[in-house]
Protein backbone atom coordinates (compact mmCIF):
# COMPACT_ATOMS: atom_id res chain seq x y z
CA UNK A 1 0.00 0.00 0.00
CA UNK A 2 1.99 3.28 -0.83
CA UNK A 3 2.71 5.69 1.83
CA UNK A 4 0.21 8.67 2.55
CA UNK A 5 1.69 11.77 3.09
CA UNK A 6 2.34 13.61 6.05
CA UNK A 7 0.86 17.54 6.40
CA UNK A 8 3.06 19.81 7.60
CA UNK A 9 1.60 23.09 9.19
CA UNK A 10 3.67 26.05 7.69
CA UNK A 11 3.54 30.01 8.00
CA UNK A 12 1.47 32.13 5.32
CA UNK A 13 4.27 34.14 3.27
CA UNK A 14 3.08 37.59 2.13
CA UNK A 15 4.66 40.10 0.54
CA UNK A 16 6.67 42.45 3.43
CA UNK A 17 5.10 45.05 5.18
CA UNK A 18 7.17 48.39 3.79
CA UNK A 19 6.73 51.71 4.84
CA UNK A 20 4.11 54.30 3.14
CA UNK A 21 6.80 56.47 2.36
CA UNK A 22 9.04 54.14 0.48
CA UNK A 23 6.28 52.40 -1.20
CA UNK A 24 7.29 52.19 -5.23
CA UNK A 25 4.56 54.48 -6.98
CA UNK A 26 3.90 53.22 -10.84
CA UNK A 27 4.39 55.54 -13.20
CA UNK A 28 1.33 56.82 -15.27
CA UNK A 29 2.27 55.65 -19.08
CA UNK A 30 -0.25 57.18 -22.06
CA UNK A 31 -2.29 54.68 -23.37
CA UNK A 32 -0.31 53.96 -27.11
CA UNK A 33 -2.07 52.21 -30.29
CA UNK A 34 -0.63 48.77 -30.97
CA UNK A 35 -1.29 46.32 -33.70
CA UNK A 36 -4.16 44.69 -32.26
CA UNK A 37 -5.65 47.78 -30.87
CA UNK A 38 -5.74 49.39 -34.47
CA UNK A 39 -7.06 45.69 -35.88
CA UNK A 40 -5.01 46.04 -38.74
CA UNK A 41 -5.19 43.37 -41.67
CA UNK A 42 -1.42 41.81 -42.97
CA UNK A 43 -0.56 43.82 -45.85
CA UNK A 44 -0.81 40.48 -48.48
CA UNK A 45 -4.99 39.89 -47.25
CA UNK A 46 -5.65 43.47 -48.21
CA UNK A 47 -7.15 44.53 -52.19
CA UNK A 48 -5.52 47.68 -52.88
CA UNK A 49 -7.55 47.98 -56.29
CA UNK A 50 -10.80 49.38 -55.09
CA UNK A 51 -8.60 52.19 -53.50
CA UNK A 52 -6.98 52.96 -57.13
CA UNK A 53 -9.21 55.78 -57.99
CA UNK A 54 -9.32 59.88 -56.96
CA UNK A 55 -12.37 60.11 -55.17
CA UNK A 56 -11.28 56.94 -52.84
CA UNK A 57 -7.59 58.42 -52.42
CA UNK A 58 -6.80 61.36 -50.33
CA UNK A 59 -4.61 64.32 -50.79
CA UNK A 60 -1.14 63.16 -51.27
CA UNK A 61 1.29 61.21 -53.56
CA UNK A 62 -0.52 58.08 -54.91
CA UNK A 63 -3.81 61.05 -55.73
CA UNK A 64 -1.24 63.20 -57.33
CA UNK A 65 0.66 60.46 -59.91
CA UNK A 66 -2.83 59.07 -60.75
CA UNK A 67 -4.22 62.27 -61.42
CA UNK A 68 -1.08 63.32 -63.67
CA UNK A 69 -1.71 59.82 -65.04
CA UNK A 70 -5.36 60.72 -66.03
CA UNK A 71 -3.92 64.27 -67.52
CA UNK A 72 -1.92 62.90 -69.69
CA UNK A 73 -4.52 60.14 -71.02
CA UNK A 74 -7.28 62.84 -71.78
CA UNK A 75 -4.10 65.05 -73.30
CA UNK A 76 -3.40 62.42 -75.40
CA UNK A 77 -6.47 61.29 -76.30
CA UNK A 78 -7.37 65.33 -77.35
CA UNK A 79 -4.63 65.54 -79.49
CA UNK A 80 -5.30 61.79 -81.37
CA UNK A 81 -8.97 63.21 -82.20
CA UNK A 82 -7.16 66.68 -83.19
CA UNK A 83 -4.75 64.45 -85.40
CA UNK A 84 -7.61 62.77 -86.53
CA UNK A 85 -9.57 65.46 -88.03
CA UNK A 86 -6.31 66.90 -89.25
CA UNK A 87 -5.89 63.71 -91.43
CA UNK A 88 -9.02 63.17 -92.87
CA UNK A 89 -9.36 66.81 -94.01
CA UNK A 90 -5.61 66.12 -95.24
CA UNK A 91 -7.02 63.17 -97.09
CA UNK A 92 -10.09 65.46 -98.53
CA UNK A 93 -7.43 67.50 -100.01
CA UNK A 94 -5.53 65.18 -101.57
CA UNK A 95 -8.21 63.27 -103.28
CA UNK A 96 -9.02 66.74 -104.97
CA UNK A 97 -5.03 67.43 -105.69
CA UNK A 98 -4.71 70.46 -103.30
CA UNK A 99 -1.85 69.06 -101.45
CA UNK A 100 0.89 66.52 -102.20
CA UNK A 101 0.88 63.27 -101.09
CA UNK A 102 4.08 64.41 -98.73
CA UNK A 103 1.59 66.51 -96.44
CA UNK A 104 -0.87 63.40 -96.04
CA UNK A 105 2.13 61.03 -95.00
CA UNK A 106 3.29 64.00 -92.69
CA UNK A 107 -0.08 64.20 -91.23
CA UNK A 108 -0.40 60.45 -91.45
CA UNK A 109 2.85 59.94 -89.46
CA UNK A 110 1.37 62.74 -86.57
CA UNK A 111 -2.00 60.83 -86.41
CA UNK A 112 0.25 57.56 -85.82
CA UNK A 113 2.60 59.36 -83.01
CA UNK A 114 -1.13 60.46 -81.58
CA UNK A 115 -2.60 57.11 -81.43
CA UNK A 116 0.69 55.53 -79.72
CA UNK A 117 0.56 58.42 -77.04
CA UNK A 118 -2.68 57.01 -75.96
CA UNK A 119 -1.41 53.68 -75.84
CA UNK A 120 1.61 54.94 -73.87
CA UNK A 121 -0.44 56.36 -71.47
CA UNK A 122 -3.25 53.88 -71.50
CA UNK A 123 -0.61 51.59 -70.29
CA UNK A 124 1.31 53.61 -67.76
CA UNK A 125 -2.61 54.30 -65.95
CA UNK A 126 -3.02 50.52 -66.02
CA UNK A 127 0.55 49.67 -64.58
CA UNK A 128 0.34 51.93 -61.98
CA UNK A 129 -3.43 50.65 -60.75
CA UNK A 130 -1.80 47.16 -61.30
CA UNK A 131 1.51 47.19 -60.36
CA UNK A 132 2.84 50.23 -58.53
CA UNK A 133 -0.26 51.53 -56.52
CA UNK A 134 -0.34 48.09 -54.76
CA UNK A 135 3.22 47.65 -54.50
CA UNK A 136 3.66 51.61 -53.22
CA UNK A 137 0.72 50.86 -50.78
CA UNK A 138 1.77 47.78 -49.73
CA UNK A 139 5.14 48.54 -48.41
CA UNK A 140 3.57 52.19 -46.82
CA UNK A 141 1.51 49.65 -45.09
CA UNK A 142 4.07 47.32 -43.78
CA UNK A 143 5.87 50.35 -42.75
CA UNK A 144 3.34 51.66 -40.79
CA UNK A 145 3.46 48.20 -39.10
CA UNK A 146 6.63 48.29 -38.44
CA UNK A 147 6.95 51.92 -36.57
CA UNK A 148 3.80 50.70 -34.83
CA UNK A 149 5.57 47.36 -33.60
CA UNK A 150 8.39 49.07 -32.92
CA UNK A 151 6.55 52.02 -30.58
CA UNK A 152 5.13 48.86 -28.78
CA UNK A 153 8.65 47.01 -28.37
CA UNK A 154 9.96 50.44 -26.71
CA UNK A 155 6.80 50.61 -24.48
CA UNK A 156 7.12 46.91 -23.64
CA UNK A 157 11.12 47.80 -23.01
CA UNK A 158 10.37 51.01 -20.79
CA UNK A 159 7.92 49.09 -19.10
CA UNK A 160 10.40 46.23 -18.28
CA UNK A 161 13.23 48.38 -16.98
CA UNK A 162 10.71 49.98 -14.89
CA UNK A 163 9.54 46.97 -13.52
CA UNK A 164 12.65 45.83 -13.12
CA UNK A 165 13.77 48.81 -11.00
CA UNK A 166 11.14 48.64 -8.48
CA UNK A 167 11.31 44.79 -8.15
CA UNK A 168 14.84 45.16 -7.34
CA UNK A 169 13.37 48.12 -4.78
CA UNK A 170 10.76 45.54 -2.83
CA UNK A 171 13.94 43.38 -2.94
CA UNK A 172 16.09 44.80 -0.91
CA UNK A 173 13.15 46.29 1.48
CA UNK A 174 12.30 42.39 1.47
CA UNK A 175 15.68 41.35 3.11
CA UNK A 176 15.12 42.39 6.40
CA UNK A 177 12.00 40.21 6.52
CA UNK A 178 14.02 37.31 5.25
CA UNK A 179 16.54 37.58 7.86
CA UNK A 180 14.03 38.08 10.79
CA UNK A 181 11.83 35.26 9.70
CA UNK A 182 14.84 32.73 9.63
CA UNK A 183 14.65 32.05 12.91
CA UNK A 184 10.98 31.67 13.33
CA UNK A 185 11.51 29.04 10.28
CA UNK A 186 13.61 26.82 12.13
CA UNK A 187 12.31 26.64 15.46
CA UNK A 188 9.32 25.89 13.33
CA UNK A 189 11.34 22.76 11.45
CA UNK A 190 12.68 22.11 15.15
CA UNK A 191 8.52 21.50 15.62
CA UNK A 192 7.84 19.93 12.70
CA UNK A 193 10.13 17.25 13.50
CA UNK A 194 7.80 14.67 15.15
CA UNK A 195 5.63 12.96 13.00
CA UNK A 196 2.02 11.91 14.14
CA UNK A 197 0.74 8.76 12.69
CA UNK A 198 -2.98 9.34 10.85
CA UNK A 199 -4.04 5.84 12.22
CA UNK A 200 -2.87 2.95 14.56
CA UNK A 201 -0.95 -0.03 12.61
CA UNK A 202 2.59 -1.48 11.43
CA UNK A 203 5.54 0.95 10.67
CA UNK A 204 7.17 0.19 7.55
CA UNK A 205 10.89 2.12 6.79
CA UNK A 206 10.22 3.51 3.19
CA UNK A 207 13.57 2.74 1.43
CA UNK A 208 12.89 -0.53 -0.64
CA UNK A 209 14.46 -1.88 -3.76
CA UNK A 210 14.12 1.32 -6.64
CA UNK A 211 16.03 3.49 -3.98
CA UNK A 212 18.03 0.56 -3.26
CA UNK A 213 19.35 0.15 -6.93
CA UNK A 214 19.37 4.15 -6.96
CA UNK A 215 21.99 4.20 -4.69
CA UNK A 216 20.24 6.35 -2.12
CA UNK A 217 21.03 5.69 2.00
CA UNK A 218 19.06 3.50 3.85
CA UNK A 219 16.54 4.50 5.98
CA UNK A 220 18.39 5.00 9.59
CA UNK A 221 19.13 7.44 12.56
CA UNK A 222 21.49 10.28 11.02
CA UNK A 223 21.05 8.65 7.30
CA UNK A 224 20.46 11.86 4.40
CA UNK A 225 17.21 11.77 2.94
CA UNK A 226 15.81 13.92 -0.35
CA UNK A 227 12.75 16.24 -1.27
CA UNK A 228 9.81 13.60 -1.10
CA UNK A 229 11.40 11.14 -0.41
CA UNK A 230 9.79 7.75 1.42
CA UNK A 231 11.12 7.84 5.04
CA UNK A 232 7.55 5.57 6.71
CA UNK A 233 4.34 3.79 5.37
CA UNK A 234 1.75 2.37 7.62
CA UNK A 235 0.40 -0.32 5.29
CA UNK A 236 -2.71 -1.44 5.44
CA UNK A 237 -3.06 -5.05 7.35
CA UNK A 238 -6.65 -5.67 6.08
CA UNK A 239 -5.46 -5.39 2.49
CA UNK A 240 -2.86 -8.19 1.37
CA UNK A 241 -1.52 -8.90 -2.15
CA UNK A 242 1.35 -10.69 -3.88
CA UNK A 243 3.69 -9.01 -6.35
CA UNK A 244 4.48 -11.23 -8.92
CA UNK A 245 6.81 -11.75 -12.58
CA UNK A 246 5.07 -13.50 -15.08
CA UNK A 247 7.00 -14.76 -18.12
CA UNK A 248 6.08 -13.23 -21.94
CA UNK A 249 5.30 -16.78 -22.45
CA UNK A 250 2.40 -17.11 -20.45
CA UNK A 251 1.23 -13.12 -19.79
CA UNK A 252 -1.19 -13.89 -22.69
CA UNK A 253 -3.28 -16.40 -20.52
CA UNK A 254 -3.36 -14.10 -17.46
CA UNK A 255 -6.55 -12.08 -16.71
CA UNK A 256 -8.29 -9.79 -14.36
CA UNK A 257 -10.82 -11.72 -11.92
CA UNK A 258 -8.50 -15.15 -12.47
CA UNK A 259 -8.36 -17.19 -9.00
CA UNK A 260 -5.27 -18.35 -7.50
CA UNK A 261 -3.68 -20.42 -4.70
CA UNK A 262 -1.08 -18.64 -2.50
CA UNK A 263 1.92 -20.47 -0.30
CA UNK A 264 4.05 -18.37 1.93
CA UNK A 265 7.28 -20.04 2.20
CA UNK A 266 7.44 -19.05 5.96
CA UNK A 267 4.01 -21.39 6.37
CA UNK A 268 3.95 -24.28 3.60
CA UNK A 269 0.99 -25.97 5.34
CA UNK A 270 -1.02 -22.88 4.61
CA UNK A 271 -2.51 -22.46 1.74
CA UNK A 272 -4.43 -18.97 1.19
CA UNK A 273 -6.50 -17.94 -2.27
CA UNK A 274 -6.32 -14.87 -4.06
CA UNK A 275 -7.56 -13.04 -7.30
CA UNK A 276 -5.51 -11.13 -10.00
CA UNK A 277 -6.09 -8.17 -9.59
CA UNK A 278 -3.84 -6.19 -11.89
CA UNK A 279 -1.59 -7.17 -15.03
CA UNK A 280 1.11 -4.77 -16.51
CA UNK A 281 1.00 -3.37 -19.69
CA UNK A 282 4.43 -3.09 -20.08
CA UNK A 283 7.65 -6.01 -19.05
CA UNK A 284 9.48 -4.71 -16.05
CA UNK A 285 12.11 -1.76 -16.76
CA UNK A 286 13.89 -3.13 -13.38
CA UNK A 287 14.19 -6.31 -15.08
CA UNK A 288 15.91 -4.71 -18.30
CA UNK A 289 18.76 -3.74 -16.97
CA UNK A 290 19.32 -7.22 -14.67
CA UNK A 291 18.14 -9.78 -17.77
CA UNK A 292 17.82 -7.85 -20.47
CA UNK A 293 16.67 -10.76 -22.60
CA UNK A 294 13.61 -12.21 -20.47
CA UNK A 295 10.80 -10.01 -20.41
CA UNK A 296 8.25 -10.35 -17.14
CA UNK A 297 5.44 -8.34 -16.58
CA UNK A 298 4.57 -7.49 -13.06
CA UNK A 299 1.26 -8.69 -11.62
CA UNK A 300 -0.71 -7.99 -8.68
CA UNK A 301 -2.94 -10.91 -6.76
CA UNK A 302 -4.57 -9.71 -3.94
CA UNK A 303 -4.98 -12.14 -1.14
CA UNK A 304 -8.77 -13.32 0.15
CA UNK A 305 -9.52 -12.60 3.78
CA UNK A 306 -7.34 -11.03 6.48
CA UNK A 307 -4.52 -13.06 8.45
CA UNK A 308 -2.72 -11.98 11.13
CA UNK A 309 0.29 -14.22 10.38
CA UNK A 310 1.10 -12.52 7.28
CA UNK A 311 3.60 -9.87 7.16
CA UNK A 312 4.79 -7.66 4.59
CA UNK A 313 8.07 -8.67 2.51
CA UNK A 314 7.38 -12.53 2.91
CA UNK A 315 8.13 -14.58 -0.08
CA UNK A 316 5.25 -16.27 -1.51
CA UNK A 317 4.32 -19.01 -4.52
CA UNK A 318 1.46 -17.88 -6.43
CA UNK A 319 -0.10 -20.13 -8.66
CA UNK A 320 -2.78 -19.28 -11.29
CA UNK A 321 -5.53 -21.14 -12.52
CA UNK A 322 -5.93 -20.07 -15.96
CA UNK A 323 -8.35 -23.01 -17.17
CA UNK A 324 -9.27 -25.97 -16.29
CA UNK A 325 -9.32 -29.12 -18.61
CA UNK A 326 -11.87 -32.26 -17.86
CA UNK A 327 -11.46 -35.30 -19.33
CA UNK A 328 -8.88 -34.74 -22.12
CA UNK A 329 -6.09 -36.25 -23.51
CA UNK A 330 -2.70 -35.57 -22.06
CA UNK A 331 1.25 -36.93 -21.99
CA UNK A 332 4.38 -35.40 -20.51
CA UNK A 333 5.67 -32.17 -21.85
CA UNK A 334 8.93 -33.98 -22.79
CA UNK A 335 7.29 -36.34 -24.96
CA UNK A 336 6.32 -34.26 -27.59
CA UNK A 337 8.91 -33.19 -30.04
CA UNK A 338 8.64 -30.69 -32.38
CA UNK A 339 9.92 -30.88 -36.26
CA UNK A 340 9.83 -28.53 -39.43
CA UNK A 341 6.01 -30.05 -40.24
CA UNK A 342 4.75 -29.67 -36.53
CA UNK A 343 4.89 -31.67 -33.37
CA UNK A 344 5.37 -35.72 -33.02
CA UNK A 345 5.18 -37.92 -30.57
CA UNK A 346 7.43 -41.59 -30.58
CA UNK A 347 4.58 -44.16 -29.76
CA UNK A 348 6.46 -47.64 -28.83
CA UNK A 349 4.85 -50.15 -31.09
CA UNK A 350 6.49 -54.07 -30.35
CA UNK A 351 10.31 -53.26 -30.60
CA UNK A 352 9.71 -50.13 -33.10
CA UNK A 353 9.24 -46.46 -32.68
CA UNK A 354 6.43 -44.89 -34.66
CA UNK A 355 6.60 -41.00 -34.83
CA UNK A 356 3.35 -39.79 -34.78
CA UNK A 357 1.57 -36.34 -35.72
CA UNK A 358 -0.20 -34.31 -32.93
CA UNK A 359 -2.19 -31.48 -32.51
CA UNK A 360 -1.23 -29.69 -29.17
CA UNK A 361 -3.87 -28.20 -27.09
CA UNK A 362 -3.40 -26.50 -23.52
CA UNK A 363 -0.78 -27.67 -21.41
CA UNK A 364 1.11 -26.62 -17.92
CA UNK A 365 4.73 -27.44 -16.85
CA UNK A 366 4.59 -30.97 -16.47
CA UNK A 367 1.63 -32.15 -19.06
CA UNK A 368 0.54 -31.12 -22.42
CA UNK A 369 -3.07 -31.83 -24.31
CA UNK A 370 -3.31 -33.73 -27.08
CA UNK A 371 -6.43 -33.34 -29.39
CA UNK A 372 -5.64 -35.67 -32.07
CA UNK A 373 -2.52 -38.24 -33.21
CA UNK A 374 -3.01 -40.33 -29.86
CA UNK A 375 -5.13 -42.67 -28.51
CA UNK A 376 -5.69 -43.91 -24.48
CA UNK A 377 -2.89 -46.13 -22.96
CA UNK A 378 -0.29 -45.64 -26.04
CA UNK A 379 3.15 -45.83 -24.66
CA UNK A 380 4.97 -42.76 -25.81
CA UNK A 381 8.47 -42.13 -25.57
CA UNK A 382 9.83 -39.11 -23.22
CA UNK A 383 12.61 -38.48 -25.75
CA UNK A 384 13.07 -39.55 -29.64
CA UNK A 385 14.86 -42.82 -30.25
CA UNK A 386 18.85 -42.65 -30.18
CA UNK A 387 19.73 -46.25 -29.94
CA UNK A 388 18.08 -49.57 -30.78
CA UNK A 389 14.80 -50.34 -28.67
CA UNK A 390 14.99 -53.25 -26.58
CA UNK A 391 13.03 -56.53 -27.43
CA UNK A 392 9.65 -56.32 -26.78
CA UNK A 393 10.11 -58.93 -24.01
CA UNK A 394 11.93 -56.41 -21.76
CA UNK A 395 9.73 -53.75 -19.88
CA UNK A 396 10.65 -50.48 -21.02
CA UNK A 397 11.77 -48.02 -18.45
CA UNK A 398 10.42 -44.56 -16.75
CA UNK A 399 12.86 -42.47 -17.88
CA UNK A 400 12.42 -43.14 -21.71
CA UNK A 401 8.46 -44.06 -21.98
CA UNK A 402 5.32 -43.11 -20.12
CA UNK A 403 1.85 -44.20 -21.42
CA UNK A 404 -0.48 -41.52 -22.42
CA UNK A 405 -3.12 -40.75 -19.73
CA UNK A 406 -6.75 -40.33 -20.70
CA UNK A 407 -9.30 -38.53 -18.43
CA UNK A 408 -6.64 -36.11 -16.46
CA UNK A 409 -7.47 -32.92 -15.22
CA UNK A 410 -4.19 -30.73 -16.44
CA UNK A 411 -4.00 -27.50 -14.24
CA UNK A 412 -2.00 -24.28 -15.70
CA UNK A 413 0.16 -22.18 -13.52
CA UNK A 414 1.73 -19.25 -14.62
CA UNK A 415 5.59 -18.68 -13.46
CA UNK A 416 5.55 -17.20 -9.69
CA UNK A 417 8.22 -15.79 -7.66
Amino acid sequence: MPPEPLAAAGHDAGPPQTPASTQPRTAQVPALPTEASLKLPAPGNVNFSRYASLDALGDGEAKQRLRQLEDNLQVAKKELEQATATLEGTRRLFEKGFVTKTDLQRDEIAHENSRLKVQTAETARALYLKYEFPRTAEETLSKYLDAIRDLDKTRRQALARLAQAEARLRSAQAQYEVQRRQLEDLQGQLRKCIIRAQRPGLVVYGSGREEFFRGEEAIREGATVRERQTIITIPDMTRMAVNVRIHETYIQKVRRGQKARITVDAFPDKVLTGEVSRVAVLPDSQNRWLNPEMKVYKTTVTIEGVHDWLKPGMSAKVEILVDRLEDVLCVPVQAVVPTGKGHVCYVLKGRKAEERPVQLGQFNDEFIEIRSGLREGDLVLLRPPARPLPPPDVTPTEESEAPASGAQTARQAAPHD
